[in-house]
């Protein structure tokens, strides 16, 4: 099974996207959200036309999908609006999303898919420290608190009957604290982890978990002058992915991550750049799994 990861897409996603992935080896796409450039703007759009995929996908909605840029910028710095600057249009937003990808849109909840479940984390995910967009979690999940939001994941991680990819927005803490590192801060002094903590309490135990996709982190990180930061980890026996190339278009090229999975393990993950109007791609294997041991009999 090729699955293929669409990072944070902020606009850059029309029918050639659509036309590309249906011509395409790929058997199922995962969106880890951020589909507006700007909040309450193009999220529906883009969502709307991924209903002309021939393919498998699910989607998780990220900070930039709230509906909202004023109750974004309430949670960016850190500032309990009223609900009905911040919850109301988040929820709104919510809903409508709801009514156009069905259970699709996933948060909280999961898809099962030959032989793989992919679980959807916390939606809305923007800071690794606290829980954003509260008042939103608790009127569409009633989740309160980061032990809730973990516990809500746990349970449909540990009631899989087949190997899990877990698909968030943000990905979870403990994978470096460093600009460079693949959701590591670039935007305070010092760095640091900006690494959701119900998600990995979520997946501490979690030896069903084969993957981790996310994005959020940009992968030209600041103060990097052109570096990219870590897309590719492996920890905990899993791994982890980052998908958010900002802008994912070039030269009428387009980015995306392939992850190529056999029996729920994953083998290689593939760096690909895609045309529009014919099917040259520029491949690229990132990671690939060891070779099994040769038998000492």
């Amino acid at each position: 099974m090729r699955i293929a990861v669409i990072g944070d897409i902020h606009g850059y996603w029309d029918e050639r996207d659509v036309e590309a992935f249906n011509a395409s080896d790929v058997d199922a796409l995962l969106f880890v959200g951020d589909l507006a450039g700007v909040p309450g703007r193009g999220t529906l759009t883009v969502a709307a036309s991924l209903l002309q995929l021939d393919l498998p996908f699910a989607l998780i909605p990220g900070n930039h999908d709230c509906g909202s840029l004023t109750a974004l910028g309430g949670e960016f710095f850190g500032r309990d609006l009223p609900a009905p600057l911040s919850a109301r249009p988040v929820v709104r937003q919510w809903n409508a999303l709801r009514d156009i990808l069905g259970d699709r849109l996933l948060g909280y909840s999961f898809l099962d898919w030959e032989g793989v479940r992919v679980v959807g984390a916390r939606p809305w995910a923007m800071d690794g420290r606290r829980l954003s967009f509260r008042r939103a979690l608790e009127r569409v999940f009633g989740i309160e608190s980061l032990a809730a939001s973990a516990e809500a994941m746990r349970r449909h991680i540990d009631s899989a009957p087949h190997p899990v990819i877990v698909l968030a927005h943000n990905g979870p803490h403990g994978l470096g604290d460093h600009p460079h590192d693949i959701f590591g801060v670039d935007f305070r002094a010092g760095g640091g982890d900006n690494g959701d903590t119900d998600l990995a309490q979520a997946l501490a135990g979690g030896d069903g978990v084969c993957l981790v996709v996310a994005g959020h982190m940009h992968h030209a990180w600041r103060g990097g002058k052109g570096q990219l930061r870590t897309f590719v980890s492996e920890a905990h026996g899993r791994l982890y992915l980052n998908a958010a190339r900002v802008p994912r278009r070039r030269d009428d090229k387009a980015f995306c991550l392939l992850v190529d999975l056999d029996g729920g393990n994953p083998q290689r993950v593939i760096e690909r750049w895609y045309g529009y109007g014919d099917t040259s791609v520029d491949d690229t294997v990132l990671w690939e799994a060891p070779a099994p041991a040769p038998s000492s009999r």
